[in-house]
């Protein structure tokens, strides 16, 4: 029994189960101490610069430094508890934390070839959904997802609808058409509608796809992400410009991509998605200085026409050194991650293994 570090009435009987240094009455007076005062002195919670400069001084540890950047960036922001009416402790819990895994027959025929893997720690309280380059498959993106390890976050890295011919590309994949009858790289012009109408195909499947994760595996739209490379990131950026309301997602990242530039010479996109909501998905995008494929000017409208047609949308733009590439840096890797900390969902389990069960989220 001890003082509560809150109402300093005594009989305390709940310490803090990170540090066990100070003692609460219940977990109202945690939650409030959590937020007032104890988040900045908790000794278990060490200063975030220190440790990650100790963490990325070997680079076998790059890996865990950035899973620990947003681990902490989760437990250390705005924390809003909300009770679970009918929750029940650690058989809720346990109860809430896998999801229904997708079936084939789910997706639409074109979006099949697929690679879902649950959370590591167990929670899937978030999905990300990677979408491949031009040429690639999903192979390598869900790799590269096991290898970002975030927390509490199940991945679906998903091939893309149209297949290359095998002279051409041995299993590459394309989100939209790319090439003419001649397998030239189409060019945007002021007439060209190829790529647009080949999108907009891609878009309703891809929405398919949405519908089938929320109606049969349990997720709901803004607790799903977006990662995509180049024309991968054509797609999440195009859904990102209809994702609001009701609609929005969890948010959108988008390596090496634009909007496609067809849409900024005909003029006609914007007036199409412009809207006055508040909830719109956030976006992040990256792209090098070096990237020959990407235009520079094509990114930088991107990020323009997406704030224009939403006005209350937070876009995030980055330049790096490099050229037309995935992830390709610790610095890039570290931006990718203080994004998702801001966005990604995180339940405390160690109150909810309590009588009563909190949801966790963050204040943006």
């Amino acid at each position: 029994m001890g003082e509560c570090a809150a109402c300093g009435r005594s009989g305390a009987n709940r310490r803090c189960s990170r540090c066990k240094s100070v003692s609460y009455c219940d977990v109202e007076c945690q939650s409030k101490h959590w937020l007032h005062s104890h988040k900045f002195r908790c000794s278990s919670v060490a200063s975030e610069a220190q440790r990650i400069e100790k963490l990325v001084g070997d680079e076998r540890d790059v890996k865990v430094a950035h899973r620990d950047l947003l681990t902490e960036k989760l437990r250390q922001g705005n924390v809003v508890l909300k009770e679970v009416v009918g929750g029940s402790g650690v058989g809720t819990m346990k109860s809430r934390r896998r999801r229904r895994a997708p079936k084939p027959d789910l997706f639409p025929p074109q979006l099949r070839d697929f690679s879902y893997k649950e959370s590591a720690d167990g929670i899937d309280e978030n999905l990300l959904l990677l979408l491949h380059g031009l040429g690639d498959t999903h192979k390598k993106f869900s790799s590269l997802a096991e290898q970002m390890d975030l927390p509490q976050t199940a991945t679906l890295a998903v091939s893309g609808p149209i297949v290359f011919p095998e002279e051409l590309v041995d299993d590459g994949r394309a989100w939209f058409t790319a090439f003419d009858e001649n397998w030239n790289l189409i060019q945007p012009t002021e007439t060209e509608t190829r790529r647009i109408l080949s999108l907009k195909k891609t878009s309703n499947l891809m929405n398919l796809l949405m519908d089938a994760l929320t109606s049969h595996c349990g997720w709901t739209r803004d607790r799903i992400h977006l990662l995509g490379f180049s024309q991968g990131g054509t797609v999440a950026l195009d859904m990102a410009l209809r994702a609001c309301g009701p609609y929005r997602l969890g948010s959108v990242v988008a390596i090496s991509s634009s909007l496609l530039p067809e849409s900024f010479l005909q003029s006609t996109e914007q007036n199409d998605v412009t809207c006055e909501q508040n909830a719109c998905t956030s976006v992040l995008m990256t792209h090098g200085n070096q990237d020959k494929v990407v235009n520079r000017t094509d990114v930088l409208r991107s990020a323009d026409w997406l704030r224009k047609a939403h006005a209350s949308m937070d876009v995030q733009l980055h330049t790096l050194d490099k050229n037309h590439a995935m992830v390709s840096s610790r610095r890039e890797m570290q931006i990718l991650m203080e994004f998702w900390a801001k966005h990604l969902h995180c339940h405390m389990v160690n109150l909810e293994q309590n009588a009563t069960v909190y949801e966790v989220s963050h204040s943006q």
